[in-house]
């Protein structure tokens, strides 16, 4: 499934904290969403990246929330493509700092795992 939009800025606080900044894009509630942590790609202006993307449900529908591997600069403004290839992981609470970090890792590698054995 692919997705375009234009990046939006998001609280910057869980990407910057992390160490894992995103590129967010608002989507509308549809039955095609489901919230979690997935493997994708990003495209922009003919070039892609491997991508770790998180869906999650906000009030106003879904916010995609992309970490784009091995990519620096800025997105905001830009019309980007995501394509969500597979589901890596739930979107689940946490009961501490680490915790989160711990998650956030092993869910980067299951990303990476998944993107060197996907076909182009």
């Amino acid at each position: 499934m692919k997705v375009t939009g234009q990046v939006i800025h998001g609280d910057r606080e869980a990407g910057d904290h992390y160490g894992v900044p995103t590129a967010n894009l608002l989507l509308e509630t549809g039955p095609q969403w489901q919230t979690g942590i997935f493997a994708g790609r990003l495209s922009l202006n003919g070039a892609q990246w491997g991508a770790a993307i998180c869906l999650r449900k906000i009030p106003t529908g879904f916010l995609c929330e992309v970490h784009v591997l091995g990519f620096t600069g800025d997105l905001y403004g830009q019309e980007i493509e995501v394509e969500i290839l597979d589901r890596v992981s739930d979107l689940t609470p946490f009961k501490g700092e680490e915790q989160m970090r711990q998650k956030i890792r092993t869910d980067l590698e299951k990303v990476k795992y998944v993107l060197g054995n996907h076909s182009t």
